[in-house]
């Protein structure tokens, strides 16, 4: 994902994604940081979160 712009790169993401060589991953994690977003969490913990309201 671009930071200045919030829009998800395909390929920067198949370049992580590929990579094998331990330098290698660590050069691309430190100039293509990856972004994990949670859409639908529909329970957490045990806990049915479906009727509570969106935040």
């Amino acid at each position: 994902m671009d930071p200045a712009t919030g829009v998800s790169d395909f390929e920067s993401v198949m370049t992580r994604f590929q990579a094998k060589r331990a330098g290698k991953i660590a050069r691309l994690s430190a100039t293509l940081p990856a972004y994990y977003a949670v859409f639908d969490i529909l329970r957490y913990k045990g806990e049915d979160l479906r009727k509570l309201p969106l935040l």
